[in-house]
């Protein structure tokens, strides 16, 4: 049983992975920018962008909150609100992670792991999580 919140689900870096958790979200956690996608939406985002990587003009590519448009000699790639705008390395490094991590979560989901999970601990008030922080109240 596993009995922890986050499920590595592939990583390119220390400052670049894809994770999924409990609540059936899987997070890409790009430096310093984390997107939370719904499985549907993960698995719609790594197919965009593996169709991204034969993009020959700034005509963008994709439909709704999610697109890849490649601009000279970079990539943007949108999700809703967020854009990360990366060279043609970062976007193929992207790429490849984002098609493990959908390898892996097709996994997980077909193994039901996912399910066996322990319940989370009692949420925490406002308060305590404040105290918890290390700020004062002041």
């Amino acid at each position: 049983m596993i009995d922890f919140h986050f499920f590595p689900l592939a990583s390119y870096d220390d400052y670049c992975d894809f994770t999924f958790c409990r609540h059936g979200v899987v997070h890409l956690l790009w430096w310093n920018v984390t997107v939370r996608l719904e499985t549907g939406e993960f698995q719609h985002l790594a197919s965009l962008l593996e169709r991204g990587t034969s993009l020959t003009s700034s005509f963008p590519l994709g439909d709704g909150d999610f697109a890849v448009t490649l601009e000279e000699d970079r990539y943007r790639v949108r999700m809703g609100q967020v854009e990360f705008v990366l060279t043609a390395d970062e976007y193929l490094a992207m790429t490849d992670t984002a098609l493990e991590a959908a390898r892996q979560l097709e996994r997980v989901l077909a193994s039901d792991e996912w399910h066996d999970w322990e319940p989370e601990s009692d949420a925490l008030g406002y308060m305590d999580q404040w105290q918890m922080s290390g700020f004062s109240l002041n």
